[in-house]
């Protein structure tokens, strides 16, 4: 499959959420087509997508729904902060997997968690754990919480749903045709954002102590905090342009706007983070080549 080498032209409809309605999703599209009218019927309603996964959970403990109530309304702060409103999420999305159910969803061993059409999925080997569990939290509940596309793909007997695209992977979209362009920026970004919620835990006192310092230590993988710690070099000279930069990318990620584009054209970041692969030595090899040729 060739890669997309620009941003799609086609914005997707938006859905008109009730005020104190659940957030599932922003947009519909219909795929292989710029026609959305087909979707109108589910345009603002409280359709509730089915998780992919209804196999086996585990019932949350009451400090487990406790803490995932604390980072929805920690994340929600900062939302507020953005000059965005207030998301409604039932903590009742993030199912607690067994491992070996969790494996058998495709996931490796070493997976702590993912988010999926709405939902999210944890392993529950990283969930006894307080530290862990917040760490994967404060990641997922960004993906769940950002701009989001439901996808309907015509079928002979019927349209069915058969994916969300969250934050900039949303931008992957052409023509019916889904790629995987922005994933590593996503993530970067997710995961600053992330970042950012974990310090507001700590400073609200939800962990103290040794727990807190784990907490402001914790990383979602080693390799997207090599990519974010080039994109802060390469963001600006002072710590005032890269907050500045960072929060027009928080808004845009929540918001599906596109404001982020001419700050990475103008770094000359755009076409090599839109072919960027989701692979780890792929990663650091355009690190390494955009950092020597920014001179950082």
């Amino acid at each position: 499959m060739a890669k997309n080498r620009t941003i799609p032209t086609l914005v997707p409809r938006r859905t008109r959420r009730p005020k104190g309605a659940e957030k599932w999703f922003d947009a519909l599209i219909v795929a292989g087509t710029d026609d959305v009218r087909k979707a109108n019927p589910l345009l603002g309603s409280e359709h509730r997508p089915r998780p992919p996964l209804r196999r086996r959970f585990l019932p949350q403990t009451a400090r487990q729904t406790a803490l995932i109530g604390e980072v929805i309304s920690v994340l929600n702060e900062m939302r507020a902060d953005l000059g965005l409103d207030a998301v409604v999420i039932n903590p009742q999305r993030f199912r607690i997997l067994p491992a070996k159910v969790y494996r058998r969803a495709g996931r490796n061993r070493e997976s702590r968690g993912f988010t999926a059409k709405g939902w999210t999925y944890l392993n529950a080997t990283y969930c006894r754990d307080e530290v862990d569990l917040l760490g994967i939290l404060t990641h997922e509940i960004v993906h769940l919480m950002s701009f989001s596309v439901l996808v309907l793909w015509p079928r002979l007997h019927g349209e069915r749903f058969t994916g969300f695209f969250d934050g900039f992977r949303t931008f992957g979209y052409r023509q019916g045709d889904f790629a995987a362009p922005l994933w590593a920026f996503n993530e970067a970004i997710t995961e600053i954002i992330a970042d950012e919620l974990r310090a507001r835990l700590v400073a609200k006192g939800v962990v103290r102590g040794r727990n807190a310092r784990r907490l402001r230590n914790w990383w979602r993988t080693t390799y997207i905090a090599y990519l974010i710690g080039f994109l802060r070099l390469s963001l600006g000279n002072s710590a005032e342009e890269v907050s500045v930069a960072f929060r027009t990318f928080a808004i845009d990620y929540f918001r599906g706007t596109r404001k982020f584009v001419p700050i990475l054209r103008r770094l000359g970041l755009l076409e090599g983070l839109l072919d960027l692969d989701p692979i780890e030595e792929d990663i650091i090899a355009f690190v390494t080549e955009q950092a020597h040729r920014l001179n950082l």
